[in-house]
């Protein structure tokens, strides 16, 4: 396996709503409703992800990691707070195909990230990641600290999220 980390294009914009796709499919099926799971198609991904990448600019940035036989496998979206936070930067979506799960790639993407951000001059960050999904560990192991929580409805459902926080993100390269 030679997978290579990339800031992602407009060519990519199919395998990476693949990508969330099958990982919604497979992560959240004892979190949501498996018809309305599998109602998402690719193509009504893709039009947000289209929309994502052409914009892509000092705010925002999207890395893919692209295996050199299966293809892009994984991706990252990160860049300033979607919301009115106080920290400087946040990672709002990380997902890595089941198959390519636990070997690096996740850790190799949140690398990417942070050193962007280090080099827009962000120090803090938060991740927003439902209070039950079975990957939330991924932050404690990046030493992320839960200390925020907020609603978060989907498909007329209110779900918990929890926010992982980072004071100082030079120490997820430590780690």
């Amino acid at each position: 396996m030679s997978v290579k980390f990339r800031i992602a294009t407009i060519e990519d914009i199919y395998a990476i709503s693949s990508v969330h796709v099958k990982s919604w499919q497979s992560t959240y099926l004892d979190i949501f409703p498996a018809e309305q799971l599998n109602a998402v198609s690719i193509e009504q991904v893709a039009d947000n992800w289209t929309k994502i990448i052409k914009i892509q600019n000092k705010k925002s940035i999207v890395y893919v990691a692209d295996d050199s036989v299966a293809g892009i496998v994984g991706f990252l979206k990160g860049g300033k707070p979607e919301d009115l936070s106080s920290y400087d930067c946040e990672i709002s979506a990380i997902y890595i195909l089941r198959e390519f799960q636990r070997k690096g790639i996740g850790r190799q993407l949140v690398r990417k990230a942070i050193e962007y951000f280090i080099s827009q001059q962000w120090k803090t960050m938060i991740v927003w990641t439902l209070i039950n999904n079975p990957y939330r560990r991924f932050y404690d192991l990046l030493g992320g600290e839960p200390r925020e929580t907020k609603n978060y409805k989907k498909w007329n459902t209110n779900h918990e999220l929890i926010g992982y926080t980072w004071e100082n993100i030079q120490e997820i390269l430590v780690s």
